[in-house]
């Protein structure tokens, strides 16, 4: 855990090339999104204290990043926060080798990459609209491969059938191109 604490650590303080750091984005632009078992399920609702920490661990484990799901095996998911979604943050996020990491959402950021090797129980990886770019600018994306074929044309991620298998995002173009590797 020490090494993943370092390496978040590293994220948070990264600077964009104005000299901002992502913990001072967050602090500025964090509106936390908030939806509980009570809540009608076409709304949710919002705080802007800015004072949630968006790192979700579980004994002592990084089990969700930007989000914590309270009823993780109910779907559709009815009661969760998200914490960073629209807040900036910018650079490469490393949270390779988190296996008990569930949940990642950095929605509406400017993420160029995310390494997620190793994080075998990973079952949602929210990243769209973020500066992630596919191996050619002019690939379009053709969807989330297993050794099966094709399992989901969705760019983001949601794993409903276990986590136990290599993953790979293909691109027009670039056939054999991983973008994410959740082996």
């Amino acid at each position: 855990m020490e090494q993943i604490n370092r390496r978040l650590e590293a994220f948070f303080a990264r600077k964009d090339a104005a000299g901002v750091t992502n913990r001072e984005k967050i602090a500025r632009n964090q509106r936390v999104i908030r939806r509980v078992a009570t809540t009608d399920k076409s709304k949710s609702f919002e705080t802007s204290d800015g004072r949630a920490s968006g790192v979700v661990l579980q004994d002592g484990k990084l089990i969700g990043f930007g989000i914590h799901i309270f009823n993780e095996d109910i779907y559709p998911l009815q009661s969760f926060e998200i914490y960073y979604r629209n807040c900036g943050l910018a650079g490469p996020l490393d949270l390779s080798g988190c296996g008990d990491l569930l949940f990642v959402d950095l929605y509406h950021n400017a993420i160029e990459s995310v390494d997620v090797a190793g994080c075998e129980k990973l079952r949602i990886l929210g990243l769209q609209d973020n500066a992630i770019s596919a191996p050619d600018a002019d690939a379009a994306f053709l969807g989330w491969f297993d050794e099966n074929g094709l399992c989901s044309a969705e760019p983001v991620w949601q794993d409903e059938y276990g986590s136990s298998r290599v993953l790979t995002a293909r691109f027009a173009g670039k056939e054999s191109s991983i973008w994410y590797d959740l082996s």
